[in-house]
């Protein structure tokens, strides 16, 4: 009876303690987290703002909350610390605010050419997982890292054993996680050698072939498709084609202004000849400013297309349109 009621105290006094000891231990986590966040204001007022993406990536860490991780995803957009915005992107996963739904993607957009991604894999054998710094890495999950050298600790049973893993930017690289090292049976040191553990085996990595982002395409200097130079071509064409049909016709409209008796120093035949002579003038005007046009369209294609354009794709050309008509224009004097 006596012990059934001691385990009965016990089994009381614990169930006590756990509840005085929750709210202190959320006490200090959201007191950490409140003077990190005020250290972190303190530091973008200053103009600090590398210190203020840690500080309040640090409050966001000791009791994560949207505030704080929007704020960390705002100071680190005005930074160059690839790896902190690996971090913060992760996080970014579990809020559905569209406030930070808008700065990870502005995030993503300024580092998209920086970040890669690990993944862990365990294989045959017992559960494994990996630490990147503080990050831990659990297993079969694509972790967002900074493009470059990274260096995972990999526990796996008794064996931990660090990998330098090289990661491209946009590719996800893949770790597999070493074999454990059995534990060495107990022999009599005096006829026993000392056993020699195996050599830990090397992770494989493989790079496959890069993934996309969500924004565009990374690494690609050139913004402008193939398409804007034929779209840019065919309207220098028409437009030349367009000057020499005006061109044309006003040396019709010429022919007909001689005929009419327009011309030379005696009274007109026709009494329209100021009408014709002013259509005339206008149809000049037009016809060489569309040839001018198109010859600085097609010059303007072919630099855009130089310069500007990216000809990776299918389709590729090896030389700009030629504008419809040389550059210089024809006058016709009425």
């Amino acid at each position: 009876m006596f012990e059934r009621g001691l385990s009965r105290w016990v089994s009381a006094a614990a169930l006590v303690g756990g509840v005085l000891v929750a709210p202190i231990v959320c006490a200090d986590a959201r007191s950490d987290a409140k003077a990190a966040y005020q250290r972190g204001v303190a530091a973008h007022k200053r103009g600090d703002e590398a210190a203020s993406a840690h500080e309040f990536a640090a409050a966001d860490a000791a009791l994560p909350n949207r505030t704080a991780l929007l704020a960390a995803l705002q100071a680190v957009n005005k930074t160059d610390d690839a790896s902190l915005a690996a971090d913060l992107l992760e996080r970014r996963n579990r809020e559905t605010d569209p406030k930070v739904a808008e700065a990870a993607a502005a995030v993503e957009a300024r580092f998209q050419d920086r970040l890669g991604w690990v993944r862990l894999e365990c294989g045959a054998g017992a559960p494994c997982d990996a630490q990147l710094g503080e990050r831990k890495l659990e297993p079969g999950a694509d972790v967002r890292v900074a493009a470059g050298n990274q260096t995972l600790r990999i526990h796996r049973g008794e064996t931990e054993v660090s990998v330098t893993v090289t990661v491209q930017p946009g590719s996800t690289s893949r770790v597999s996680a070493p074999a454990a090292t059995a534990p060495s049976a107990t022999a009599p040191a005096a006829t026993a050698p000392t056993p020699t553990p195996p050599p830990l085996a090397s992770a494989a990595v493989e790079v496959p072939p890069a993934r996309p982002p969500l924004v565009f395409e990374p690494g690609r200097a050139k913004p402008l498709p193939p398409f804007v130079v034929y779209l840019g071509g065919a309207a220098a064409v028409a437009a030349g084609i367009s000057g020499i049909a005006v061109i044309v016709h006003a040396g019709a409209r010429a022919t007909d202004f001689e005929d009419a008796g327009c011309t030379g120093s005696s009274p007109p035949a026709a009494s329209d000849c100021k009408s014709r002579a002013s259509t005339g003038r206008t149809l000049d005007v037009v016809g060489n400013a569309l040839l001018l046009g198109g010859a600085a369209l097609g010059l303007g294609t072919v630099l855009l297309s130089a310069f500007f354009v990216d000809w990776r794709g299918k389709g590729t050309v090896s030389a700009g349109p030629v504008p419809g008509g040389a550059v210089g224009a024809y006058r016709i004097e009425f």
